[in-house]
């Protein structure tokens, strides 16, 4: 008799759906169970068995029709079926309703039943699940008829909740082959007599190595059960050795070559090790896109030991942090990874002695070749103050947003997001490609900056006007987007009226230093860490309730024997024949019975000692199994103390930050409120809570009780402060849109006058508000005026 065993099927699953792989996957499972049906039809299996959890949920009556169309196709193999826990049958299930077209049984009742195959010879036996869970151990003591023949078992489960199994029991009972489902890893439990046959497919990361069925067969003469693979994708982790003199491109080669080796087609998590220079960051978004990357796993070090990475930051919020974890290297390694995750780098950016001087930096003018409703259009800017008006809907937010993302660089979002992200919104409308020119002039030098930014076509080149040297745009502007939009970048509602910027703030305060580190975001790396720790909690969960069956069936687990009484009866026996054989009692046939007694005792006392050293190396092989369980839940409980000790290591150091630092901002802060509001209100308080009080009259007062207008200034005034603190040296364009909808004639006028004379940096105010160039132009304030009118839709 040859027959194949199938563990889980999990028919209409959809894994990864978050990655956008679904239907992939689903197609993956349906091409798997072909793959079955032509191995049963090529062996001429017998039987097919179908261990439960066929369906990922329970099935509708067109599920079991589109099964029956591939069961249809077997030739001459009948199926046998149990439901699982996903797919339990009750009273309205779609099971009791339909009726297979190909040769199928399904064991409909909760009770055993067997069948009897009378060309095979064979009996198999089999219930299915009535409920989703089911706590008794329904298959210990369960017995093999008497009658000569092949006895097979089908079973689902092996956990505490779904008909736990003592395996022990379960190998002596009688059966020839007990073929389980439930557990997804393939495992031969008990050599050619009792095997999981795993799911037919990886659904999550976890389930790594290959997957597949069972080729049996069973004869008088012999019985051979192996194992075959025929999943069509698998959980892959790939490493990736690094060495600090690899740039980006020679990383993501090396990252490819070694995908190629493992199969293309696969899912993998890429694991670097080794070193990485610093500031080496290799984008993986293609590699991404050609390939199934679940997961990006960094366990590089930067080129630097941990001496020189506490001097480089000892004046930030990253070596506060690494002070307070001195002696905890797990703990370490998961703040540096946060830390990274959550910054352009560790190691803070060291500047040239040309880049610490203050440079001049400003957009001269701007060649729009396709972005959002604009193609061809071309603006002018000065170094000064620049109004950009127009009514609603003439692409004043267009504009900004070109601005924005040829400084910075604009990226497609991946999955659902990338429907209604900036590269979708400000696709060309009425063509030209997807880009355009930017004119900077930069200490006294003008350089183009030219950018294309369709995916597949990306470019980004900066060269002179004059002499056409290419140049990197690094040396020109080293400020993240991030850290731009937080600071010199400002529209109305960026930041809440009510001054609700704890968080905002966290990101400022701790990094109040000349460090330039400033694109460290504490939320950031708190949240990489919570992260980490609920992946290390969910592990955890996970290894508790292995750890629990596994010393649960270790505990099952019949002790050997310490003693073998045979040996007694047999020398009890002897005692007896010499006694008789003195006393003359001797029968002809005596001695020949004797015989037969002694070898009939020898070859009983060989198969009781063999049982005991199969029950002993069982146990023993529960033990270890359990020790290395234990070991690795032991690591992971520790790991997640580590990750506790991080996050409070950070925020301790925050805290401790704004304790220290925050008092430098605070006067920044109350600097530019008082030049705002005329000396209305001369000082800014910020608290340990992070919450605002400023000064009136000699008694300070919430913000609550202010005007909305004032409000927006203080706000303003945040964003300014952090920005001269943090950037200093940074000289990029002041964008701001519609901001001073709330300030009034003489505060609007205070805060340009504030920006263009202290600041040192280039305006670019987009408004709605045609009375403010003339509002401006009675001071006689010097304005560079751009209207958009004629380009409103």
């Amino acid at each position: 008799m040859k027959f194949i065993h199938v563990g889980d099927l999990h028919f209409g699953a959809c894994p990864e759906t978050e990655r956008g792989w679904e239907t992939e996957r689903k197609k993956d499972i349906e091409q798997s169970l072909s793959q079955v049906i032509a191995l049963a039809n090529e062996e001429q299996a017998d039987f097919l068995f179908l261990c439960g959890d066929i369906f990922h949920k329970r099935p509708a009556l067109r599920d079991l029709k589109y099964l029956d169309s591939f069961l249809s196709q077997l030739v001459c193999t009948k199926v046998f079926m149990i439901a699982g826990n996903h797919d339990f049958i009750d009273k309205n299930s779609a099971y009791l309703k339909y009726r297979f077209s190909a040769d199928v049984h399904l064991f409909l009742g909760s009770d055993p039943e067997r069948v009897y195959e009378e060309k095979q010879n064979t009996y198999i036996y089999g219930f299915s699940y009535h409920s989703r869970e089911i706590t008794e151990p329904l298959y210990d003591g369960m017995k093999p008829g008497t009658e000569y023949g092949i006895h097979i078992l089908l079973g689902h489960g092996g956990d505490s909740t779904h008909i736990p199994i003592d395996f022990h029991s379960l190998k002596w009972s009688g059966f020839d082959y007990a073929a389980l489902g439930h557990i997804h890893k393939p495992e031969m439990v008990a050599e050619d007599l009792i095997a999981y046959g795993g799911s037919l497919e990886p659904l999550n990361r976890t389930e790594t190595g290959r997957r597949g069925v069972f080729l049996g067969e069973i004869t008088e003469e012999k019985k051979v059960v192996h194992f075959l693979p025929v999943n069509q994708k698998s959980y892959v982790d790939v490493q990736v050795d690094l060495t600090a003199q690899m740039d980006e491109d020679e990383i993501l080669s090396a990252a490819e070559e070694e995908i190629k080796m493992q199969g293309e087609n696969q899912m993998f998590t890429l694991v670097l090790r080794g070193e990485k220079a610093e500031g080496i960051q290799p984008d993986f978004d293609l590699l991404c896109a050609k390939y199934h990357i679940v997961d990006i796993v960094d366990q590089t070090q930067n080129e630097t030991d941990t001496e020189s990475l506490l001097e480089d930051n000892k004046d930030n919020i990253i070596g506060a942090v690494l002070r307070r974890l001195e002696g905890m290297p797990e703990a370490e390694r998961y703040a540096q990874t946060a830390f990274e995750q959550a910054s352009r780098g560790l190691k803070q950016r060291r500047r040239t002695q040309e880049q610490e001087e203050k440079r001049s930096f400003s957009i001269r003018n701007i060649h729009i070749d396709g972005f959002g409703k604009f193609c061809g259009k071309e603006i002018s800017f000065e170094p000064g103050l620049n109004i950009v008006y127009g009514p609603n809907e003439s692409g004043k937010t267009t504009v900004k947003r070109f601005l924005m993302h040829m400084l910075f660089g604009l990226e497609k979002s991946r999955g659902i997001a990338a429907r209604s992200d900036a590269y979708t919104i400000y696709m060309p409308v009425y063509g030209g490609n997807y880009g355009g020119i930017m004119e900077i002039e930069s200490d006294g030098h003008a350089y183009l900056l030219e950018r294309s930014f369709r995916t597949g076509e990306k470019s980004c080149e900066v060269y002179g006007k004059e002499t056409g040297e290419e140049i990197p745009l690094s040396s020109l502007l080293s400020l993240s987007l991030g850290a731009y939009t937080d600071t010199f970048c400002i529209q109305e509602g960026d930041i809440p009226p009510s001054g609700n910027l704890s968080m905002e703030l966290m990101n400022y305060t701790s990094n109040l230093t000349g460090s330039n580190t400033a694109d460290v975001k504490i939320d950031l790396a708190l949240k990489a860490l919570k992260e980490e720790k609920s992946v290390l909690r969910r592990k955890n969960r996970e290894e508790a309730v292995l750890l629990s069956e596994k010393r649960e069936r270790y505990l099952k687990a019949p002790e050997p024997e310490k003693k073998d009484r045979q040996p007694r009866s047999v020398y009890l026996f002897l005692l007896a024949a010499v006694v008789f054989a003195a006393a003359g009692f001797v029968h002809p046939g005596f001695f020949a019975g004797c015989a037969v007694f002694l070898v009939l005792s020898f070859l009983s006392l060989q198969s009781g000692q063999r049982e005991k050293t199969e029950q002993a190396d069982f146990k023993e092989e529960l033990r270890r199994e359990y020790q290395i369980l234990k070991e690795q839940a032991e690591r992971t409980e520790y790991n997640i103390n580590q990750a506790d000790a991080a996050i409070q290591a950070v925020m301790d150091a925050a805290k401790e930050f704004r304790e220290h630092l925050g008092e430098q901002f605070n006067e920044k802060v109350s600097e530019i409120v008082s030049y705002l509001t005329g000396g209305v209100y001369e000082k800014v308080k910020i608290d340990e809570s992070l919450s605002f009080m400023v000064k009136y009259k000699n008694r300070f007062i919430d913000l609550k009780y202010l005007s909305a207008g004032t409000v927006e200034q203080i706000c303003l005034a945040v964003r300014l402060a952090a920005g001269e603190i943090l950037y200093p040296k940074e000289p990029v364009p002041v964008l701001m849109d519609d901001i001073f909808g709330n300030f009034d004639d003489e505060r609007t006028r205070r805060a340009l006058e504030y920006l263009s004379r202290h600041s040192g940096r280039q305006l670019i105010l987009f408004t709605c508000k045609k009375e403010l160039f003339h509002q401006l132009d009675r001071r006689n304030q010097k304005i560079h005026w751009i209207s958009l009118e004629e380009s409103r839709e």
